[in-house]
């Protein structure tokens, strides 16, 4: 009978180890859940799906220079990575060694793309971009073995036109690059519309874009539209004319004008520093946001790990104690 009491104590004591073991396992995978500040762009990481989801206007590389990958920690969970319409630059490394996704498609307002990009991603075999693309990196594609086709979305003579870094031209010679029959001229139509966004189709190409249901598509080359902002400058033009016009004047309103645009430069140069500045500081924030999560994930483990502890010892004792009465009722 005693044999019996201590075995069933045992059990149970395994039982309660394995199960809150197993929760603190769940828990900890759960706190890798992240998000943060990129460049001019924000990023965030979801463990259940797998997903990396880049987002925002702008370039993923800070104003300084500063190329830094926030998600590199969570390179071993992440299995897909999706980038929304408006962002325009790829930092160097963005997705190195992200092993265990098969395709990236950027979206057609990317501009350039960083140095090892792509880089031992061992597992990818597809790779979309855009006909606005003019710089390719250095060693953009290097020891992605499994890369056998990309998809671009301009003309023969677009992607001969682009920029190649070092390396990544020879890399290029094993892969199949297929071009669009619209060069980048998409023509979009509407293929399905989710709760927040819209999915659109190119009639033309067979590409597809995502964007919020708030925006529009465009219907034409999107690099040509883009570059009307620049006709508002149009209306300073009459203004120089003026300018040209009184040449005669004296030279003390050229001084006065030099001594004006003095303080326009100090200024300038100040508002420059603040900005690298604020850079930095962005930098250092996403760090710390993404070592608060972590920290608040083993804090939760650190947690169960002493209810496991304390647990485990109330089952002993409560063994004991059925072993010493089981004594008692022996004599």
């Amino acid at each position: 009978m005693r044999n019996r009491l201590w075995r069933r104590a045992i059990c149970l004591l395994l039982i309660i180890i394995t199960t809150t073991a197993a929760s603190a396992h769940m828990l900890s995978v759960t706190s890798l859940a992240a998000e943060g500040v990129v460049g001019e762009v924000s990023w965030s990481f979801e463990e259940s799906t797998g997903e990396l989801r880049i987002e925002g206007e702008g370039s993923m590389v800070y104003s300084s220079g500063i190329s830094y990958v926030p998600w590199s920690s969570y390179k071993d969970y992440i299995t897909s990575v999706v980038i929304e319409e408006g962002v325009t630059e790829i930092s160097d490394r963005a997705f190195e060694l992200l092993y265990m996704v098969r395709e990236i498609r950027l979206p057609e307002t990317v501009r350039s793309i960083g140095d090892y990009a792509f880089s031992n991603c061992g597992g990818l075999d597809l790779v979309y971009i855009p006909a606005r693309v003019t710089k390719i990196g250095e060693s953009v594609f290097s020891e992605c073995e499994s890369l056998t086709k990309i998809e671009f979305g301009g003309t023969s003579k677009q992607w001969e036109a682009i920029d190649f870094g070092a390396y990544t031209d020879t890399q290029l010679k094993r892969v199949t690059v297929v071009f669009s029959p619209c060069g980048g001229n998409h023509e979009w139509k509407k293929l399905t519309e989710k709760e927040d966004s819209i999915l659109y189709t190119c009639s033309l190409c067979g590409a597809t874009k995502e964007e919020p249901v708030s925006s529009l598509p465009n219907t034409g080359n999107t690099g040509d539209v883009g570059n009307t902002g620049n006709i508002g400058n149009a209306g300073n033009t009459g203004n120089v004319g003026g300018n040209i016009s009184n040449g005669n004047t004296e030279g003390s309103e050229d001084f006065a004008a030099d001594r004006e645009e003095a303080p326009r430069t100090q200024s300038a140069a100040a508002a420059m520093m603040g900005s690298t500045d604020k850079t930095l500081g962005d930098v250092i924030g996403g760090m710390d946001r993404i070592e608060d999560k972590e920290l608040e994930g083993s804090r939760t483990v650190s947690v169960i790990v002493w209810i496991t502890i304390g647990v485990a010892a109330a089952a002993g004792a409560f063994g004991i104690l059925l072993a010493a009465k089981e004594k008692k009722r022996s004599k």
